[in-house]
């Protein structure tokens, strides 16, 4: 995984979680972390948290907390 193709992937979700990052690129989720973190320092990307189910969550989670990156344009 390329930081373009992550970066590609991120605008063209608009948002999406670190669970669907990992099981797009077959990485990590600590990797993918890792590459993220730059980015969010430099304020290019933001990262949102979610405490228990979505609206569209299907309950396999059992309401753990979720991550969520959004590109700042």
């Amino acid at each position: 995984m390329a930081l373009a193709e992550l970066k590609k992937f991120i605008i063209e979700r608009r948002q999406v979680s670190l669970d669907e990052i990992s099981r797009h690129f077959h990485a990590d989720p600590e990797l993918v972390e890792s590459m993220l973190d730059g980015w969010m320092m430099k304020g290019r990307v933001v990262r949102k948290v979610s405490e228990g189910m979505s609206p569209s969550c299907c309950g396999s989670c059992g309401g753990k907390r979720h991550f969520w990156y959004e590109w700042v344009s």
